[in-house]
């Protein structure tokens, strides 16, 4: 009876170290196994050794599990068909698999599940032994498993993928919040996205020349509000020297230095490939303290800019900056010509350019995108109470630029519609 006792403790006693080593083994994750490296390097190589060979570690799991459950039945078998306990044999067998079942797999499972770095950490060694003693078992197997391997097609780990999962997991508990999801998913696009898929195009920069007078590039700045302005050498964009800053052309002409030239107040501005990835970017940007970039191609041609804010945008969606924000600059340009941008409200147009003008509170813009149903071509030119608006430059599918032109004789009269627009205001 003692025998029978020992030996199916024993059997249990083994599956239960068995299951708690599996099971911690599968669920450990990156973070537990960076916080034992910490603590424990030593038990955190011999983790890396097993988990280095999944499979073979998995084959000594089992065969942890299911060699004493087997062995520890047969030997109870003879030894109760020894004895003659066949009359008892039901009960028997009943307790032996509770016994089994509760301490050699329900609970060591449970205990593993709550507890899975320290069920790792109690189990690592002993396995790292089993797996050094039983080495002729496992060659063994391995060699007779290979050839049917070979065929299963192999399915490299994604570990990004993992991290967006976590991550999103994260946000369903509320351990992090959907913003911070959303911004870890994105960051991880970072290192496959190039600057040509975020930079403004050429056609879209507002370039200043070295050739410029102050008085010209203060004009030209003023227009385009923007506050950074690509500087090329004698207007050839291929060539870009730096760039200069609006406040610095406005305190140049303040001081009057003695070389009042666009030359004298450049700064430095960094160029890039456009297969540059946007990781590789950012790190230019901060470690640099750089806010724009010159993007051109394998020909050294320049095709675009990007600046930081686009990487931004990049990481955490679109946000409002200066190339989005249509300037509300209106110039006049000669006695009946004007040059306005598409911030500039009709209020704002009924006092400069014509007193008859209705006084909406709606830019032109805004006015336009409603004729053109939310697209504007190229070149649009609309007249409107005799008055002609010919957009000159359309940047992210806004109007920047328009040259608004009005008859010689006075403005005829306008009522507080759009009848003749297409469109109808109510304000």
């Amino acid at each position: 009876m003692e025998f029978f006792i020992y030996v199916s403790l024993l059997m249990t006693g083994i599956s239960f170290l068995s299951v708690i080593a599996e099971v911690s083994f599968l669920t450990v994750t990156n973070a537990d196994l960076i916080k034992i490296h910490n603590s424990y390097p030593t038990i955190e190589k011999i983790i890396g050794k097993l988990r280095k060979n999944n499979c073979k570690t998995l084959i000594l799991l089992q065969i942890g599990r299911v060699v004493p459950l087997i062995a520890g039945a047969a030997i109870i078998g003879i030894e109760m068909a020894t004895h003659e306990w066949l009359r008892w044999e039901l009960i028997i067998m009943i307790a032996v698999i509770y016994i089994i079942l509760q301490w050699g797999v329900t609970f060591p499972q449970s205990l593993a599940l709550k507890f899975p770095v320290p069920s790792l950490i109690l189990t690592v060694y002993p396995l790292y032994i089993l797996e050094i003693v039983l080495f002729p078992v496992l060659f063994l197997m391995e060699k007779v498993n290979s050839p049917l391997e070979k065929k299963i097609p192999e399915n490299k780990k994604n570990y990004i993928d993992d991290i967006i999962a976590l991550a999103n997991e994260a946000a369903s508990v509320r351990e992090l919040n959907k913003d911070q999801a959303r911004l870890i998913e994105r960051s991880t696009l970072l290192s496959k996205m190039q600057a040509s898929e975020i930079m403004v195009d050429k056609s879209e920069i507002n370039f200043l020349s070295d050739s410029m007078s102050l008085g010209e590039a203060l004009i030209a700045a003023h227009m385009h509000h923007h506050t950074r302005f690509p500087l090329t050498k004698a207007g050839d964009i291929n060539t870009v020297i730096g760039y200069v800053n609006f406040k610095d052309i406005v305190g140049a002409l303040r001081i009057n230095p003695a070389d009042p030239t666009l030359n004298g107040i450049k700064r430095p501005l960094e160029t890039v490939l456009d297969t540059v990835s946007l990781s590789e970017l950012l790190i230019k940007f901060t470690r640099g303290y750089h806010h724009i970039a010159i993007v051109k191609n394998a020909q050294a041609e320049t095709v675009g800019m990007v600046t930081l804010e686009d990487l931004i945008e990049a990481l955490v969606g679109d946000l409002e900056d200066e190339y989005d924000k249509p300037p509300e600059l209106l110039v006049q340009l000669g006695e009946n010509r004007f040059r306005a941008g598409g911030g500039v409200t009709f209020e704002q147009l009924k006092a400069r350019v014509c007193d008859k003008l209705p006084a909406w509170d709606l830019t032109i813009d805004e006015w336009m995108l409603g004729l053109c149903a939310g697209t504007i071509p190229d070149n649009y030119v609309t007249i409107y109470q005799n008055i002609s608006f010919k957009v000159k430059r359309i940047i992210r599918g806004h109007i920047y630029d328009v040259i608004i032109d009005r008859p010689n004789d006075s403005c005829a009269d306008v009522n507080s519609s759009f009848s003749n627009a297409g469109i109808n205001v109510n304000k």
